[in-house]
């Protein structure tokens, strides 16, 4: 097991990273991202990704290593589709581009929270009561029977949900609209 100091020290660090890209969000929030500032900002987070990885494997626990690059990379190719489903989103929702990091970069903050609640909620849920392995294999199921029964020659025509109707009927911003929409999108993807 991990001990706590190396848990605090990882976490400041994330912590730090998410303050910094959101300050930087922020200050950057009047001006379109380029595609070489993206590329470089990818390939910085991809080498601290592989230096954080590496130290693991040299500094940590033996194994850890292998679990950090095998959990990464699944993430991160699964995090993909993430990205063609926020850029159909905020093309929907009419959202400007200069607004599209930060709305993108606290919309996944958002994510990250609410995540970390239903993993302690789910994870206490299932300590108590195991029988809800059975409960949420079922969901998942009738999910995926609704999805192999459904028609999939027509085009579907863009319906609001409920949530961002409800939203535009108390007068919230686009802005606002599209982070509520990024940040509950991400987590059901999680």
């Amino acid at each position: 097991m991990t001990d706590a100091k190396t848990w605090g020290v990882t976490i400041a660090v994330l912590l730090g990273v998410l303050v910094f890209d959101l300050l930087l969000a922020i200050k950057n929030r009047k001006r379109e991202t380029t595609l070489k500032e993206a590329a470089l900002w990818t390939i910085f987070y991809v080498i601290a990704a592989i230096v954080f990885g590496i130290n693991l494997q040299f500094n940590g626990v033996a194994g850890h290593g292998e679990e950090f690059f095998a959990g990464w990379l699944t993430e991160y190719s699964l995090s993909v589709d993430n990205v063609f489903i926020f850029i159909i989103l905020l093309a929907n929702l009419s959202v400007k581009r200069e607004s599209a990091q930060l709305i993108l970069l606290a919309g996944i903050a958002i994510a990250l929270v609410l995540r970390g609640i239903f993993i302690a909620l789910g994870s206490a849920l299932i300590s108590k009561f195991s029988a809800a392995f059975f409960i949420f294999a079922i969901i998942l199921i009738a999910t995926a029977w609704k999805l192999i029964k459904e028609k999939h020659g027509d085009e579907k025509v863009y319906k609001e949900g409920r949530i961002i109707t409800s939203l535009r009927k108390r007068g919230a911003s686009t802005f606002t609209i599209a982070l509520v929409a990024v940040g509950t999108t991400d987590l059901i993807f999680a």
